[in-house]
């Protein structure tokens, strides 16, 4: 099964990068545009689960392969940021802080970055902008999805060769880790539910499970469903809710638009297929890595 290029996944991440350059420049104006991080833990979900999915109906999966195009992907990006932060760093920071700060590089070389600014105070403390890799912490959630997925997803379709009982348990491993996330949040472990991916899980689940029903089902959203859940996706980091958390409304909204094709003649197509936001899209992981820095 070809995969079939979609530009409105182009126009989804040039909103997450917008979101979250807006929360770090202005956060008092964005104040949850860290939720474009969400977003882009959405994507990856889904585009990763279909890479596999499709790759192993047509039995061309290999684990090897797989991991071999994650770090070709992603790591020379990471060093060559690494290696530029460490130059400017060593000239302008003092050296307590170039200590803290190749501790930090030491770690997002390993893809544990997350774990580093977990134990460290978080995401929200004070002179966060001395910690120039912060942003790092969320390619630690994703490397560490991408090695454990794959071997578990290979494990499922080995064992459930229908979809809907694919479908069940990817909502069951997702809505557990979302009781998880809500449960660290209610005791107070607000920075273990942000960083760590047992409580990150239900974000790339979701997309999962837009992968498994955007291949079972090859439909399209007729208008008013794909223009309202485009409508959350732009407008849940306004949302103010206290019954619905907004990472939650963001989330669903991200899986059903994914789920299924837009239609042909989408009323908002020259919006989501402009083609200066689809080129912020392509660029995002570039603009993400280098904007914090």
């Amino acid at each position: 099964m070809k995969i079939q290029y979609r530009k409105e996944i182009d126009f989804l991440r040039a909103i997450a990068v917008l979101y979250v350059t807006a929360f770090h420049f202005f956060p008092k104006v964005f104040p949850k545009g860290y939720l474009g991080v969400d977003l882009f833990f959405v994507i990856s979900g889904f585009l990763i689960s279909l890479q596999i999915y499709n790759l192993i109906i047509l039995k061309k999966f290999s684990l090897k392969d797989f991991y071999l195009r994650r770090i070709r992907r992603i790591f020379p990006a990471v060093i060559f940021l690494i290696i530029v932060t460490s130059i400017i760093s060593f000239l302008l920071y003092t050296k307590n802080d170039l200590f803290l700060f190749s501790k930090s590089a030491l770690f997002s070389i390993a893809f544990l970055a997350n774990f580093h600014f977990w134990s460290i105070g978080g995401y929200f403390s004070v002179l966060d902008e001395l910690k120039t890799l912060l942003h790092l912490w969320s390619l630690g959630v994703e490397e560490q999805f991408y090695i454990f997925f794959p071997i578990l997803f290979l494990i499922l379709l080995k064992f459930i060769k229908k979809i809907n009982y694919l479908i069940i348990a990817f909502l069951l491993i997702s809505l557990f880790s979302l009781s998880l996330n809500l449960f660290l949040k209610s005791i107070g472990q607000t920075n273990a539910a942000f960083f760590l991916l047992p409580t990150r899980v239900w974000n790339l689940g979701f997309g999962v499970l837009a992968m498994l029903f955007y291949v079972k089902n090859k439909k399209s959203h007729n208008d008013f469903i794909a223009a309202l859940c485009l409508f959350f996706i732009v407008t849940s980091i306004f949302i103010n809710n206290s019954g619905i958390p907004s990472d939650v409304i963001l989330i669903i909204s991200t899986a059903l638009f994914l789920s299924k094709k837009l239609p042909k003649n989408f009323n908002l197509k020259n919006l989501i297929y402009n083609k200066y936001i689809n080129y912020i899209g392509l660029i995002s992981f570039s603009l993400y890595l280098w904007h914090w820095p």
